[in-house]
């Protein structure tokens, strides 16, 4: 049988010649009801196959679609990335760190300062500091001084420890060279320099005599200089922090370390102005001065007053008061009452100069000074709160006091 309904059976084939008149119309019916069920199915049979074949085809068309779209976009992209060159931002210029300075302190030894690369070095030499640690500082503003220590080679090989600003800043060669730089970390602009010094059981450092080292202490004798020199020594104690040093003088010199093992000990000594003044070597304040105008207490003689002093010939002349001074000390200090055969006396500090190159606590007795004999030196203690002493205009700066002729401690040396 044929498989579409039109070429099928339908009643109108059906020999209905031999069926009653109303059973012509029921198997009519039948044929009708048969053909459109049949009909039916084979439509619904072609729709899921249509739909199911559009499904495929679909999807196959929809990939192939997003398949040229992502070509076309990556083909645009290179034509357009070709035409138009990225613009890429520049990196920013690093800005150098500019150091700050700062405050340091480093103790080492002064070296001559190493170069840096190849080949020869001059013999010239930069003075700088080398630390316990092997390296090396540039130094600025090293202090002048009256015996240029600081520039001469007495200097290399001395501890020091020095204080000021640090700064990483390149120093130029001594020789001038272009472009030569030192192998330094740094340049220290000086504000402080302490020199350290060690010494060993037996030696003196300053006034102090060494005698006994022990963990936390050293033992050893005080040979005293201010306000009177004394030639034996008093039993003294140091621990670390004391101070050795003698303020008149400008000079601090403190006990740093002990080393008990190799009973050595270190100092730290700062040399500083001393005080205006300087240590007590005056006259006390009662001390009569000559002038033309008659005798006056030193305590109230002013500059430009006139006053007696002595040339170099030994003679008296009339000079002018070029400069006065006056040194606070201690309760505790003590004057040398000095004491001739003539009956003149003066109380007098036992540093004060004498008119022949000595001061007043070298004098004995029995030693001729001025004229006369000394018959006294004994210390005594002073009761005011400072001393005296000035200055005459002229070639010796001699003047007298109570009558007896004295250097001045304010006269140039």
């Amino acid at each position: 049988m044929g498989s579409n309904p039109s070429s099928s059976a339908s009643w109108e084939n059906v020999n209905l010649k031999r069926l009653p008149r109303g059973a012509k119309r029921a198997v009519r019916l039948g044929f009708e009801r048969d053909f459109w069920r049949k009909g039916k199915g084979y439509i619904n049979e072609g729709q899921k196959k249509f739909f199911h074949n559009m499904n495929q085809k679909g999807f196959i068309n929809i990939t192939i679609i997003a398949i040229i779209i992502v070509l076309v976009g990556v083909g645009a992209y290179f034509v357009l990335s070709r035409q138009v060159p990225l613009t890429q931002t520049p990196a920013p210029t690093p800005i150098p760190e500019v150091p700050t300075p700062e405050p340091i302190t480093v103790s080492g030894e002064i070296v001559c300062l190493p170069k840096k690369g190849p080949g020869p070095h001059t013999k010239e030499c930069t003075i700088g500091l080398r630390d316990i640690d092997g390296r090396h500082y540039g130094l600025k503003n090293l202090p002048d001084d009256p015996e240029q220590k600081f520039h001469t080679f007495d200097l290399i090989g001395l501890r020091l420890e020095i204080s000021g600003i640090f700064n990483t800043e390149k120093l130029a060669g001594s020789d001038a060279k272009e472009n030569e730089e030192h192998d330094i970390v740094g340049v220290i602009d000086i504000s402080s320099i302490a020199e350290i010094i060690t010494k060993k059981l037996g030696e003196q450092e300053g006034s102090f005599l060494i005698q006994k080292i022990n963990q936390e202490s050293v033992d050893g004798l005080w040979y005293q200089a201010y306000p009177v020199a004394r030639a034996e020594g008093e039993p003294k104690t140091l621990h670390i922090g004391d101070d050795i040093g003698y303020t008149c003088e400008g000079v601090s010199e403190k006990l740093i370390s002990i080393n008990f093992s190799d009973e050595t000990i270190t100092f730290n000594k700062v040399v500083g102005e001393p005080p205006f003044g300087g240590c007590p070597r005056c006259l006390a304040g009662n001390s009569l001065i000559d002038t033309p105008s008659g005798l006056v207490p030193v305590k109230d003689v002013q500059v430009g007053m006139p006053m007696w002093t002595v040339d170099k010939a030994g003679h008296r002349v009339s000079a002018v008061v070029a400069k006065t001074s006056k040194v606070p000390v201690s309760p505790t200090h003590q004057m040398v009452h000095l004491v001739l055969d003539d009956g003149r006396e003066l109380f007098v500090s036992s540093g004060h100069p004498t008119i022949n190159g000595r001061n007043v606590g070298d004098l004995t007795l029995g030693d001729l000074y001025d004229g006369s004999s000394v018959v006294s030196t004994q210390h005594v203690p002073y009761s005011e709160d400072a001393t005296y002493d000035v200055l005459p205009s002229g070639e010796t700066g001699f003047y007298w006091a109570n009558g007896i002729l004295f250097g001045s401690t304010l006269r140039p040396k």
